[in-house]
């Protein structure tokens, strides 16, 4: 039997053109040869669509989805349920790959709980998710936040956005509870200047804690900050510390004040404080040692700063002058054993 002709079929200016001569077997569509066809089965199941490479879109639609599979010719991009992809490939929608077991994913949600990354690693279940544009966070409204491990104990999120009047807010959150965490904190207000800065937005508050895990008690060094202002020879508490009991302490508070204002005194007029001290609790009561060890420099000599006990706290107290506005600021360093 001799070799079956190729045949062209053609309506309207466009062929197609069954191929069957010699065992090559396949179809063009828009050409007579290869080298002219639009699209092309090949005789090995090989598909070629826009082989001229015309600016001729390419879509696959879905029960409901019109634009379930697109691609842009003119743009050399690809769209998943959209037909205007902004990228090289772009889904409109929730995407998730799974390994083949299916225990470990990727997930891109679109309910707000953002991109999210489980089950990776051998053995070990690990979370990372991405969020953005929510209101997650009772006490500020931010843009975004990155999450760690979200099980207990083992989570931290970055978040940033706007934070009362701050619209340039960025705060890094550790623990398992985001009610109670510690953070890293930067705001419009206060731009940072180092390679590392910690910055609270509450006065009096733990501003940094460095602990060691030991046998019982944690080795500690804690940091607070406080300010206050005083315009006469008022006794004044800076800052209020908590002793608990069945604890011995090291407390150093360091102290600058400096006049800002009022009739009397000189302009400038200032003084730096250290106040160093044990700090313990025998048969429940707080007790002061009592040698004050620190330094006193200072340009008005009514001027001063004292530790005092009152019930179970520590009072930084500050005593100004008449006609004198001062400011103070400390900062205070907590070291603690119990046993």
């Amino acid at each position: 039997m001799g070799v079956v002709p190729s045949v062209p079929i053609r309506d309207d200016g466009t062929y197609l053109f069954p191929k069957r001569g010699s065992g090559d077997r396949g179809l063009l569509i828009g050409g007579q040869t290869a080298g002219t066809a639009d699209i092309i089965f090949g005789s090995d199941a090989a598909t070629v669509f826009n082989e001229q490479g015309n600016d001729a879109n390419f879509r696959i639609e879905g029960d409901t989805d019109v634009d379930l599979f697109f691609v842009d010719a003119g743009t050399n991009r690809i769209g998943i349920s959209t037909n205007a992809p902004d990228c090289l490939f772009e889904i409109e929608g929730e995407l998730q790959v799974n390994t083949a077991g299916g225990a470990d994913s990727i997930k891109n949600k679109v309910d707000g709980s953002g991109l999210i990354l489980t089950g990776l690693g051998s053995g070990v279940t690990a979370d990372l998710r991405i969020v953005a544009n929510t209101n997650a966070f009772t006490d500020n409204v931010h843009v975004a936040y990155f999450q760690i491990d979200n099980s207990t104990n083992r989570n931290a999120t970055i978040l940033s956005g706007t934070y009362g009047a701050d619209a340039n807010f960025a705060r890094l959150y550790f623990g398992a509870d985001n009610t109670q965490f510690s953070s890293i904190f930067y705001s419009s207000a206060i731009p940072p200047t180092a390679v590392f800065e910690v910055v609270h937005d509450t006065e009096g508050e733990e501003i940094f804690k460095l602990m060691t895990q030991a046998t019982n008690d944690d080795i500690n060094y804690r940091v607070y900050q406080e300010r206050v202002t005083t315009t006469d020879a008022t006794v004044t508490t800076l800052d209020t510390i908590a002793i608990t009991a069945s604890y011995t302490y090291l407390l150093e508070s360091r102290v600058v004040a400096r006049r800002t204002g009022g009739v009397a005194g000189t302009a400038d007029d200032g003084a730096v404080y250290i106040r160093r001290a044990m700090i313990t609790t025998k048969s429940g009561t707080v007790t002061i040692n009592a040698t004050q060890d620190g330094l006193t420099q200072e340009d008005q000599a009514g001027w001063d700063c004292t530790l005092a006990v009152s019930g179970a706290n520590i009072l930084l107290r500050v005593t100004g002058a008449v006609d004198n506005n001062i400011t103070w600021h400390s900062t205070t360093i907590l070291q603690h054993l119990g046993s």
